[in-house]
């Protein structure tokens, strides 16, 4: 199945992306457009090295806007060529990981992409008084225990014993003896006790430091927020100022270089990111005799986390393709980044995809493994 996906991603977008009507010009007619985001920024996330067991975390008002601008984006981009001038159900599928931070990011999201002018049809009585947002756009869910697609990586066992070899492994040490000086740092401020061994903390809990300084430093250092209820609820908000410039840099370095480790293709191969590909193949697959453009959802958004999208990009191996990317790079998906595939009929009546990869404002082409140079029939 995953090979059948890869045949379908086939064609090539080696332009940058800026207006979208420029874009769109001469391409064909745009069918279906499904995004995969990561959620909003949060309050800290504790995690389990071992299990990937997580803490509670909600998304901040700051997670809210970073959605919000996503869905505004997506409305500029989708609302003429995908028919989204008014929500209709049946063509829309939101979908979300079973968290508070996931939920109210997709729900977010919604709120840019269909304002409040485009949830009803002209002669709808609205009830509700004026100020109110109706929140009448479904986000889906799945159990925890069967959400395969967005949190797969959480669920497989082979993935907790390859972790568990990850960690004894000489790369992995090596990196930790490398940055020796920083984690033993670290290890001097109490706020850290809990990943802390032998007075340093532990490479493998560094996540947990990071995110938590990274946390402090989102919600306490941007304008007119220092004094805001998420900045002055946080355990110890002045560990925003532990670090330097340059170990802030080192830090945010080694955490990304480890979560590449434990989440990319060396590590979990195609293991994350194949349910989440099968389940958009499913939803975009044009090789049924039968198949019926006009039956396709036009619009599909899974509300999801950095593996996510860090398994999407090994299973497809786009990290090697495409260097131009943050992820590429060594960083995690940020934020609010999305990957969008979209599906295309060519004048030829020849169904094509193209992948972008958005990161804040900045909006990169993908290069997809493909049969050849060019475009190709599906």
């Amino acid at each position: 199945m995953i090979n059948l996906f890869i045949y379908l991603l086939i064609t090539l977008l080696y332009t940058t992306v800026t207006v979208a009507d420029q874009e769109f010009q001469g391409r064909g007619t745009l069918v279906q457009a499904q995004v995969i985001a990561r959620h909003g920024a949060r309050t800290p996330l504790t995690k389990s090295a071992a299990s990937l067991l997580e803490g509670g975390a909600v998304l901040t008002p700051i997670g809210e806007k970073q959605l919000y601008d996503l869905g505004i984006w997506l409305r500029n981009r989708y609302k003429s060529k995908l028919n989204l001038e008014t929500y209709e159900s049946g063509k829309v599928h939101i979908q979300s990981s079973d968290f508070d931070r996931t939920v109210i990011s997709a729900s977010s999201m919604a709120l840019g992409l269909f304002p409040k002018s485009a949830r009803f049809h002209t002669n709808t009585t609205i009830l509700l008084p004026s100020d109110v947002t109706p929140a009448n756009i479904p986000v889906h869910t799945k159990e925890r225990m069967n959400d395969v697609d967005i949190r797969g990586y959480t669920l497989c066992p082979l993935i907790r014993e390859k972790l568990a070899t990850l960690y004894d492994l000489p790369e992995f040490k090596q990196i930790q003896e490398k940055n020796n000086e920083l984690l033993t740092y670290l290890g001097k401020n109490n706020a850290f006790k809990d990943y802390i061994k032998d007075g340093k903390v532990e490479l493998k809990e560094l996540w947990n430091v990071y995110d938590s300084i990274n946390v402090a430093k989102t919600e306490c250092d941007c304008s007119n927020c220092a004094n805001s209820p998420i900045c002055l609820a946080l355990p110890d908000p002045s560990i925003k100022d532990y670090l330097t410039d340059a170990q802030w840099v080192q830090i945010i370095k080694v955490a990304h270089q480890v979560e590449h480790l434990k989440f990319g293709k060396e590590t979990t191969s195609s293991l994350i990111g194949r349910n989440i590909l099968n389940t958009i193949l499913r939803r975009m697959d044009t090789s049924s005799p039968t198949f019926n453009a006009n039956q396709l959802e036009n619009f599909v958004f899974f509300s999801s986390h950095y593996p996510t999208l860090l398994g999407i990009f090994s299973s497809l191996n786009m990290i090697q393709l495409n260097p131009n990317t943050q992820i590429s790079n060594g960083a995690i998906p940020d934020y609010g980044s999305a990957i969008v595939f979209e599906l295309w009929m060519n004048n030829d009546g020849i169904y094509e995809v193209v992948a972008l990869f958005k990161d804040g404002d900045t909006v990169t082409p993908i290069v997809l493994p493909c049969s050849s140079s060019g475009s190709s029939s599906t």
